[in-house]
């Protein structure tokens, strides 16, 4: 089973397309489904299936430290990342390092490991720098498109093992029992940036 970890809607500030939009592109790209990640905004109230895909409730939470993903979690989202890994675990929810070593000042780098959280995202559809140095490093973690328009979707996704619950996806992110790819292409990274600009000059 395959499932995009980490995807952006509208419901982001930076984001344009609707969450059924997405799901949309993840069958045609030959995922099971998607997880909404929205930036500091907990889009979905929980996961759910949605038209036989996986919709899967998560945020993409900013820190003091980096951007961190979390899952099946409803409370506040604190700026700290450590304090966040912690408030997490303790609803029995899933955290993620989201593109730990980037060059932006919004990847943990030094302290993707040192949160302690459930594992780092080892591809990341826009971040090739993190990836490269997951491999050179052999790191092991899930994948996410990062996705911040629909043709981005299924750039990186996590293939899982056994999985078909919603509740087998947690268990499995808990046990390590999943791969990351990595698929991306390249022309919808930069389709999504040039809408980017389009946006910020007031073009669209």
């Amino acid at each position: 089973m395959k499932i995009d970890l980490h995807a952006h809607s509208a419901n982001s500030p930076d984001g344009f397309d609707t969450i059924d939009s997405l799901l949309a592109s993840a069958r045609k790209r030959g995922l099971n489904g998607i997880a909404a990640t929205d930036h500091n905004k907990i889009t979905l109230a929980h996961s759910e299936m949605r038209k036989g895909m996986f919709l899967l409730q998560g945020v993409e939470a900013s820190t003091k430290q980096g951007h961190m993903l979390a899952y099946n979690y409803s409370g506040k989202l604190h700026t700290d990342a450590f304090e966040l890994v912690e408030k997490v675990r303790a609803e029995n929810g899933i955290t993620v390092v989201a593109h730990p070593f980037g060059i932006r000042k919004d990847c943990l780098r030094s302290n993707a490991f040192n949160v302690k959280a459930d594992c780092i995202e080892r591809f990341n559809g826009r971040s090739f720098v993190s990836n490269l140095t997951c491999v050179l490093n052999r790191f092991a973690g899930v994948g996410g498109s990062d996705a911040h328009i629909k043709e981005e979707v299924g750039n990186a996704y996590t293939e899982f093992e056994d999985c078909e619950k919603i509740e087998d996806v947690w268990e499995c992110l808990r046990k390590g029992k999943f791969s990351a790819k990595w698929e991306t292409r390249v022309g919808t990274v930069a389709l999504a940036k040039w809408k980017k600009i389009k946006k910020a000059i007031g073009i669209i």
